[in-house]
């Protein structure tokens, strides 16, 4: 699989990895807390994980998929997790 930079200053309703570039392989997941507008709605090719109240849960994205959620009307926010450092 080849490698590519995601500039996140291009998403309005993403946070969480920062304003640098992201490297990653394009089908690579990534554990994120999706908010929506509107009760239980949950947006098409998205597998919750867990619901966390009736307008948030958790779920593993792709690239492609965080890139449909930026122009989806009923997602308000997405906030993508950080790999931690392993600490020794």
């Amino acid at each position: 699989m080849s490698k590519f930079e995601l500039n996140l200053n291009e998403f309005g309703k993403v946070t969480g990895i920062g304003t640098h570039q992201y490297k990653a392989e394009q089908e690579q997941r990534l554990q994120a807390i999706i908010k929506v507008a509107v009760e239980n709605y949950v947006p098409a090719n998205v597998i919750p994980r867990a619901r966390i109240s009736p307008t948030i849960f958790s779920a593993e994205l792709t690239i492609q998929q965080l890139k449909r959620l930026e122009s989806d009307k009923h997602v308000a926010s997405v906030s993508v997790s950080r790999k931690l450092r392993i600490v020794e």
